[in-house]
């Protein structure tokens, strides 16, 4: 691992910070290539609460971060990242879509990711299995990789600083070998049985999508203790009605405008 480029301030625990937080989701796509080192720090420099991103697996087995299944959308080159090893997504550059500037930005390593930025805010870390959306998914996560990514938790000391976030499968997974840490559902958005599953596996928050949430649910979760998450919010508006409604989390690709909307000042951070 290189040496640790930049130097941001520590975060408190996850559990020391008030809500309602506002998470930068994959970064600040509205300023920089989503989940990357560089829209990470931007968002954590920013002052925002917490980071969300997304794990995959290659097919050698590498934790990277991406969203998608493939690298096509967001990088110069194309393939699906469980059928692509590291060595041969290494090289795809992951900024220059966003913008010139950006350009030889890198696909992270989920360790890099840890690396440059452990403690310096909450890491919303969602788990993705490694299948195409349109794919079945395992009735459980692999345990392989899953104790991988818990092993990076715990290496660099993040038990306090990160959730858990994934479907059922990653869930059950997650209850097994790590049970400590905290889980966030995503899993039942279409059926609107978000709020069960989250009480069935035991999880301290559940991430609703917005148009598929009611004030009922919200009020069920609160009831047991669960935090709400809404992704996702790009408008000032939009934010304030959320936190309204209850929500504790606001997930947005455009920090600074949500920031400034929820009353935020870079004095706060």
């Amino acid at each position: 691992m290189k040496k640790d480029w930049i130097r941001l301030p520590l975060s408190a625990p996850e559990e020391e910070i008030s809500y309602p937080r506002i998470c930068a989701h994959r970064g600040i796509p509205a300023a920089a290539p989503e989940n990357t080192l560089p829209g990470f720090a931007y968002a954590i420099a920013m002052g925002a609460d917490e980071i969300e991103f997304d794990v995959r697996t290659t097919a050698d087995g590498a934790l990277v971060v991406c969203h998608d299944p493939t690298i096509d959308r967001t990088t110069d080159r194309t393939g699906a990242v469980n059928a692509l090893t590291l060595e041969e997504i290494r090289p795809a550059d992951a900024g220059v879509k966003c913008s010139p500037a950006y350009a030889g930005t890198k696909i992270p390593l989920l360790e890099e990711v840890f690396f440059h930025f452990a403690k310096r805010t909450v890491m919303n870390i969602h788990v993705y299995a490694s299948v195409d959306w349109n794919e079945p998914k395992s009735e459980e996560y692999d345990p392989v990789a899953f104790a991988e990514i818990v092993g990076l938790i715990r290496k660099y000391g993040c038990e306090d600083h990160c959730y858990i976030a994934g479907d059922v499968d990653v869930l059950k997974t997650a209850i097994k070998l790590a049970p400590d840490l905290k889980r966030c559902c995503l899993g039942g958005v279409s059926d609107f049985t978000m709020v069960e599953k989250a009480i069935e596996y035991k999880c301290h928050k559940a991430q609703f999508t917005k148009g598929f949430v009611t004030p009922e649910m919200i009020e069920k979760a609160h009831d047991h203790g669960i935090c709400c998450n809404i992704f996702w919010a790009n408008e000032g508006e939009e934010a304030r009605h959320f936190v309204e409604m209850g929500f504790d989390t606001i997930l947005t690709d455009n920090y600074l405008v949500v920031a400034k909307a929820l009353g935020r000042s870079l004095e706060q951070q």
